[in-house]
């Protein structure tokens, strides 16, 4: 718990955080991870450095991925750190992109880009921000589709996007990067709208570093 302006007590604010893949398994199947292994035994690296990282500052972290392995949300627990992780299923439409992408056209980067603007399951991670009372979202990568969708999906529900950049580009196509920039503009339009309009103390972010 963490004091506000006031000196009450108020519940640490709740973000949810989406990996820079489309499905779980397009990373954590190349280094051997099972769902139940990252949940007992994975530890360290940035992703939980920085859930530790938020933590220190009263930020409370959600994990959530897509996976083609479950059929109904899964709601797990990660042994080493306590946070809260999803695992939703992945979106039919992009099941059918990325399974027509590797039998009809195995070497079309534009058409992976293209099904990783349906990778993300809107409904069901509205769910989650209400069930969850979660207070924003962050993308681990900013150079992904998933950031481009959740800033419109951010706008609409009203709940504010951050996103990380740690060195992944995966522009694949000139629609992507003209809806990039413009994503982009309209996010420094907007941080420039709310310095000038609500004026606040500046605050100190913490973060993260390699390494358990």
């Amino acid at each position: 718990m963490s004091r506000a302006d006031d000196g009450t007590t108020r519940p640490p604010r709740t973000i949810v955080l989406l990996p820079g893949s489309d499905r779980f398994e397009d990373f954590f199947d190349k280094i051997g991870v099972s769902l139940d292994t990252f949940r007992d035994e994975f530890t360290g690296g940035w992703l939980f450095n920085y859930v530790r990282a938020l933590r220190l500052s009263g930020v409370r972290t959600l994990l959530v991925y897509m996976s083609a392995k479950v059929d109904s949300p899964v709601r797990l627990t990660h042994a080493d750190t306590g946070a809260t992780v999803w695992i939703l299923p992945s979106p039919r439409l992009h099941r059918r992109l990325r399974n027509a992408q590797r039998r009809f056209f195995p070497e079309s980067e534009a058409l992976v880009g293209v099904a990783s603007y349906a990778a993300t399951p809107l409904r069901a991670v509205a769910r989650i921000l209400r069930q969850e009372r979660c207070d924003a979202i962050m993308c681990q990568e900013y150079e992904h589709p998933r950031f481009d969708v959740c800033v419109l999906f951010g706008r609409m529900l009203g709940v504010p996007v951050f996103a990380t950049y740690q060195g992944s580009n995966q522009t694949r196509t000139p629609i992507e990067r003209a809806l990039r920039r413009e994503i982009c503009r309209e996010l420094l339009r907007t941080l420039e709208y709310s310095r000038s309009s609500r004026p606040s103390r500046p605050r100190r972010m913490t973060q993260p570093v390699g390494g358990k």
